[in-house]
């Protein structure tokens, strides 16, 4: 077994968990040797650990022994390390961020009353402006999930949601990034059919996209108030604004994130069939929180 000789560990060496390390040594919650990386690729534990020197392991049984364990693998994989996580004891807290998988899944497949908190964190953690929702398993008390907000924190904003929630979630914050880049995508292919340079399109799409989250962020007025500034009557603005609600665009969004949110919804069942459904007994739960 494992020895508890590190606060904080990961299953899981990729992007989001490389953010997170990132995030947790330049906040100053966890020193490098606080930490410990579960990866079976070489090249990423190489990696890891001459950036940030923390330790890395190639077998995930070396990461369940952290005070705090961060599940970071593709939910695919899951099944793989159902025995590691069934070496978990109820004082240790695991925090996963796997799409689609349920906390009574986790908990299923631990066997034990651990606490499980479930997040969903976005891919602007890997430049500390993330947006993350979180949710308690059964287990799971306010205390639980004040260290996971801690821990997500160092890479951005969090919210608790219900877990019921986590599909929204996943279609408006988590799939998020990429309506905002395809935006950015048409806005410098147009600027260059109409006359623009490339690089003049492409730096002005994207600093302007940029600029207005900003301004979004410390103005603290609704969107709607802030569009309204930029819109005066008959103006340019204005002019544009009209073809987009002829377009149906309000009606294009609502039906894309419905779409990402019933994909969530899908995935999620799929990795129930997948992995089982939770183990029956005194410690488990029968719902899906």
């Amino acid at each position: 077994m494992p020895s508890m000789n590190r606060k904080i560990s990961f299953i899981g060496g990729g992007n989001m968990a490389e953010a997170l390390i990132r995030g947790l040594i330049e906040g100053g919650l966890f020193r490098p040797s606080d930490i410990l990386v579960a990866e079976p690729k070489e090249e990423r534990r190489a990696h890891l650990s001459s950036r940030y020197a923390v330790t890395v392991e190639a077998e995930n049984r070396e990461a369940v022994g952290g005070e705090i364990v961060i599940l970071a693998i593709k939910p695919q994989t899951l099944g793989a390390v159902a025995s590691d996580l069934a070496g978990l004891k109820e004082t240790q807290l695991l925090v996963s961020i796997l799409a689609g998988v349920s906390t009574s899944i986790l908990e299923g497949m631990i066997g034990r009353p651990v606490p499980v908190v479930r997040a969903m964190p976005n891919t602007p953690a890997l430049a500390r402006a993330g947006a993350t929702a979180i949710c308690a398993g059964s287990f799971a008390r306010e205390v639980h999930l004040r260290r996971a907000e801690e821990i997500l924190s160092s890479v951005g904003k969090v919210v608790r949601v219900h877990e019921k929630l986590m599909n929204a979630v996943t279609a408006v914050s988590g799939s998020g990034p990429a309506y905002f880049y395809l935006l950015c995508e048409y806005l410098s292919s147009v600027g260059r059919d109409l006359g623009l340079e490339r690089e003049d399109a492409e730096l002005l799409a994207r600093e302007t996209l940029v600029g207005a989250g900003r301004l979004l962020e410390v103005d603290g007025s609704a969107p709607a108030a802030l569009r309204a500034r930029v819109t005066s009557p008959g103006g340019t603005t204005e002019a544009a604004l009209k073809v987009l609600e002829r377009g149906e665009f309000i009606a294009l969004v609502d039906e894309a994130l419905r779409a990402a949110s019933r994909r969530g919804e899908e995935l999620g069942k799929r990795m129930k069939g997948t992995t089982g459904r939770p183990k029956t007994g005194r410690n488990q739960v029968g719902g899906e929180g």
